[in-house]
């Protein structure tokens, strides 16, 4: 059950983006939107990295765990740093 729910809010990613151009939403709805989706996207980047520690060891796949289980918070500090 839990697994339809996020497949079915992996769309809200593509929504997200074609509302910041076609919609004249304010920065609030934009950016709660935006992380919403963000949910669905994390919970994807940690199954994959599960599935890779599976083929590669523990070393190796904790390291991938640390590394892209943080990716979605690194993703988000960089932009706000770069947009001020």
């Amino acid at each position: 059950m839990v697994r339809r729910v996020l497949f079915a809010t992996l769309a809200v990613a593509p929504i997200a983006v074609a509302l910041h151009y076609l919609a004249d939403l304010p920065q609030t709805a934009e950016f709660v939107i935006s992380a919403l989706a963000l949910i669905p996207l994390a919970w994807v980047i940690g199954e994959a990295t599960e599935h890779a520690a599976e083929h590669t060891g523990p070393g190796i796949g904790g390291f991938l765990n640390a590394t892209f289980g943080n990716a979605p918070e690194l993703i988000i500090a960089l932009i706000a740093v770069h947009e001020g």
